[in-house]
């Protein structure tokens, strides 16, 4: 068998709102990514060990007799550890990490907050934002492909979805310029050191997306789902990305789109 194997881990971007709020960032690492790639690609397996310690002692205070993540045996972070042939990233969007305030109701999850951990997700200012939960910040994407080749030793990545959701009436030279920069951050990456090996856009043409259906599109084609036969005409963003694979160039001489 020549295939290789992996899982695909939708994996945010955190920064921490303010200095005081780093720690919470760092436990909400692995809250998100940890609990699902810390048993497979880390060195040491089973749960990330603060994750795991938080949310025993909150068990504890919210009186159960078990914690949330039942402990490894041995034996299964043996056969779990190391089961991969290359790490699979899912990245859109940056969000910064601060405590719940008091008073303050709990945001809805996955997206803008986690109950759980008694947190808020939210944009910086200064970031473009074309939704509630989705902000354009590239600087993001390679801090985070870094702080993957750090965190885990890995002899690949391969980035599986990499997109932008807009409105209907939102322009698609929005979409051009987020695939520029953010191609531009895996670029730096690769000086870097960073072993990335594959790149997939999300998504060739518009698909009915989680709970805002056909609202928003990523797709580098539009589809026009009133029509029987779902006609697809190519964006602008498709006419760029289609260019970028031709030349391998993320920016023409002459600066066209394609």
């Amino acid at each position: 068998m020549r295939g290789k194997l992996s899982l695909s881990t939708l994996f945010f971007w955190f920064e921490p709102a303010t200095p005081e709020d780093q720690e919470l960032t760092d436990l909400m690492f692995e809250f998100w990514e940890g609990r699902y790639a810390y048993p497979v690609y880390s060195k040491v397996g089973g749960w990330p060990v603060k994750l795991e310690k938080f949310l025993a002692e909150k068990a504890r205070r919210e009186g159960y007799s078990h914690p949330r993540l039942p402990p490894f045996t041995p034996e299964e972070i043996d056969m779990v550890r190391g089961t991969y042939d290359y790490y699979a990233l899912n990245h859109y969007t940056t969000r910064l990490v601060r405590r719940l305030r008091p008073g303050e109701e709990n945001p809805m999850w996955p997206l803008i907050g986690s109950p759980e951990m008694g947190i808020v997700m939210e944009s910086h200012p200064s970031w473009v934002s074309v939704s509630n939960w989705f902000a354009i910040w590239p600087q993001g994407f390679r801090k985070q492909l870094n702080w993957l080749n750090t965190t885990y030793d890995l002899k690949e990545i391969f980035i599986t979805e990499n997109g932008i959701p807009l409105g209907p009436d939102m322009d698609d030279t929005l979409r051009v310029e987020y695939y520029r920069s953010y191609l531009g951050e895996i670029l730096q990456a690769l000086h870097e050191g960073v072993p990335i090996t594959g790149y997939t856009a999300w998504t060739l043409m518009d698909n009915f997306e989680w709970m805002t259906g056909y609202t928003v599109q990523f797709g580098l084609y539009s589809v026009n789902f009133t029509d029987p036969m779902r006609t697809r005409t190519p964006r602008t963003s498709a006419k760029y990305y289609a260019n970028v694979t031709r030349t391998r160039m993320l920016y023409l001489q002459n600066q066209e789109i394609y």
